[in-house]
């Protein structure tokens, strides 16, 4: 199985730092958790990312960004 290099805490570490919060959902007060789906080629990019359980356009349009970085 693919692994985040540094592990599952770097993995965390990156998100968070990563992640823009958009500004109108911000001052929407729109909050939650986006689930995304997606394949890790054999050369370790991120391929086919899906919205399982989006929150927000915009919210979800930046979990796809962040992790198709």
């Amino acid at each position: 199985m693919p692994v985040f290099p540094g592990g599952e805490l770097a993995l965390k570490e990156y998100i968070e730092r990563e992640t823009k919060y958009p500004e109108l959902a911000k001052k929407n007060g729109v909050h939650g958790q986006v689930h995304v789906s997606f394949i890790i080629s054999k050369e370790g990019k991120v391929i086919e990312p899906k919205i399982e359980k989006g929150i927000d356009p915009a919210i979800d349009e930046e979990a796809i960004r962040v992790i198709s970085c």
